[in-house]
């Protein structure tokens, strides 16, 4: 039963029973249900809105992967999905060696790339980068996908 159905039951119970707002209890209960009348059309009203422009969304989907795939083609599953430039969406860190050098400064003898340790400044999670990495003009936070531009520690 929808929520017109329930008030229009409301109301047919209320005309059933002879109901007159005479008291003023009568009459804010007359009230009530009048607002709820009012309500529940605009819920319902609403509710239709809301299925069609779902239903819009996804035939504009459905077109946008039509035009996804005619531009990428094969290489449409490699097209990322946070391709952002504004710059408002970048944030600054700075990389902190982590274990990759000697006391001396000197790399490890391994010959492993330095591992640099910072902080998302978006979402505060703990990303480990080798230098390689940290070298990418681009780099996305794993946890909240926020582009990242590295700062050189002076220290």
């Amino acid at each position: 039963m929808t929520v017109i159905e329930k008030i229009a039951y409301l109301k047919g119970l209320m005309e059933g029973m002879s109901f007159e707002a005479v008291t003023p209890e009568q009459k804010i209960i007359a009230s009530v249900v009048d607002i709820l009348d009012d309500m529940a059309k605009s819920l319902t009203d609403a509710e239709e809105n809301i299925d069609h422009l779902n239903d819009y969304i996804e035939e504009v989907d459905e077109d946008l992967g039509d035009v996804e795939e005619y531009l990428y083609g094969d290489d449409f599953d490699s097209v990322k999905d946070y391709e952002d430039d504004d710059e408002d969406d970048v944030y600054d860190f700075k990389a902190h060696d982590k274990d990759g050098d000697d006391e001396d400064g000197d790399d490890d003898e391994d010959g492993d790339d330095e591992i640099y340790e910072f902080e998302c400044p978006e979402c505060g999670e703990k990303i480990y980068l080798s230098e390689e990495l940290l070298n990418n003009e681009e780099i996305i936070c794993p946890s909240c996908l926020k582009k990242l531009r590295y700062e050189e520690d002076e220290d």
